[in-house]
């Protein structure tokens, strides 16, 4: 079966964490083949994000505990991304922003969700 990979980045899950959790809840209870990629780059921004303006960093933290919750579990359709599937040779995330590939015989879907919006 043919898997569809979601890749967000922070803006997303900082101005639409609400919409993520819908779209998750609807994921997880069809059993949809639709995994989310979290880019390790966008857990280390949410950390930064925490200590910065009040509503920000209300954000982040939110963010980031629904994550943690999400990741953490391992049996759901949220997937994050570890220092070995990065992409660059030192397989440090935090050098450089983006999302390691993902290697497959079957035909992929990769859809990044980004969004330009600042506070």
């Amino acid at each position: 079966m043919m898997e569809i990979y979601i890749v967000l980045d922070t803006n997303i899950l900082l101005n639409y964490l609400s919409t993520v959790k819908r779209a998750v809840a609807i994921i997880e209870r069809e059993h949809l083949p639709v995994v989310i990629l979290i880019p390790g780059i966008v857990i280390s921004e949410l950390d930064f994000q925490k200590s910065s303006n009040r509503r920000i960093s209300y954000d982040a933290r939110e963010a980031s505990d629904w994550l943690a919750t999400h990741i953490g579990s391992g049996k759901g359709r949220v997937k994050g991304q570890a220092y070995s599937q990065t992409t660059l040779p030192s397989q440090d995330w935090r050098q450089r922003s983006g999302v390691s590939q993902v290697r497959s015989r079957k035909l992929l879907i990769l859809i990044l969700f980004t969004s330009a919006f600042e506070r």
